[in-house]
């Protein structure tokens, strides 16, 4: 029943976070700016997760001993989302998309690394997660930056150890929207001071960017993360990671429905592989019963 559950979480966050990039799109044909977006796409979540859990009665406090925890979490999802962004600016997003989803196999890495044991069909799905993302970033010609190249591989880095804290055991008692909402406000801070920091162009406002940033903040920034948090929490971050490879699939089925972008043989090929590397990892026992002992945010 909890393996039942984590998957229901995690198809609920695949779908989120997959059409991030087709509302995303949207937001950027409406004349909004990549850096202006994530600020106030953060902004709207922070305002949707205060009135949420005012609502359903949460509280925002965190408990002292589990405080350097929640920032560490926080704080690895903050600098995911700003190395990822300032790594896009020199690499075609197949290829950023392609070496941010290498995560999975730096969860596993951290997890060797702390003693932990897996499933020989994990690593197999790690392998067949690889091959299809090389087929889907279409590599050739797409690295113009080979300091973009190491950016999104930290971001990737900072993924997986989001992914291996909020699974932790010194975590599980935080609610789920409360670590999304300090999440968000520590992404929040750091683009701001990028924003200021470094010179960026602020593109139109309107009322169709400001709607589809407000999407972007329900459905695949408070609905995913919270979703994906459960998830993580029950299935364990290893297995949470490459199910949550499944989100490149949705994203190329949405972009093709919705904004008519064509899908190749290399595309097919590579979603493919990538839904093998979800079914190799549901094949797989859960580990998240000793979720917490890989946990590096403790």
């Amino acid at each position: 029943m909890r393996d039942i559950r984590g998957y229901v979480y995690m198809f609920g966050a695949v779908m989120c976070f997959g059409a991030l990039p087709v509302f995303a799109k949207l937001a950027y044909g409406a004349g909004f700016e990549p850096l202006q977006l994530l600020i106030v796409r953060m902004a709207l979540a922070l305002i949707v997760l205060v009135v949420l859990c005012f609502i359903t009665g949460r509280s925002l406090a965190v408990p002292v001993g589990s405080r350097l925890s929640c920032l560490a979490v926080s704080g690895a999802y903050g600098c995911m989302s700003l190395l990822f962004f300032t790594g896009c600016q020199g690499l075609d997003a197949g290829v950023a998309n392609g070496l941010l989803h290498l995560s999975p196999l730096m969860v596993l890495a951290m997890g060797v690394i702390v003693g932990r044991r897996f499933f020989w069909l994990q690593w197999a799905g790690v392998a067949m997660a690889i091959v299809g993302f090389f087929l889907l970033a279409n590599f050739q010609g797409g690295i113009s930056s080979g300091s973009g190249v190491a950016l999104v591989l930290a971001a990737a880095f900072f993924s997986a150890a989001n992914t291996i804290g909020v699974a932790s055991e010194r975590l599980r008692g935080i609610d789920s929207y409360v670590l999304a909402f300090y999440a968000c406000v520590i992404t929040l801070v750091f683009s701001l001071v990028l924003f200021w920091g470094v010179p960026n162009s602020v593109g139109a406002w309107s009322i169709p960017g400001v709607f589809w940033a407000f999407v972007l903040a329900v459905v695949s920034t408070v609905f995913a993360l919270t979703l994906y948090i459960q998830a993580a929490r029950l299935l364990g971050p290893a297995k949470s990671s490459l199910l949550g490879n499944g989100e490149v699939v949705v994203s190329l089925v949405l972009g093709a429905v919705l904004l008519d972008e064509v899908l190749t043989w290399q595309n097919v090929i590579g979603c493919l592989c990538v839904v093998a590397s979800c079914l190799l990892a549901g094949m797989s026992g859960s580990d998240a019963s000793s979720a917490g002992k890989a946990g590096l945010m403790r």
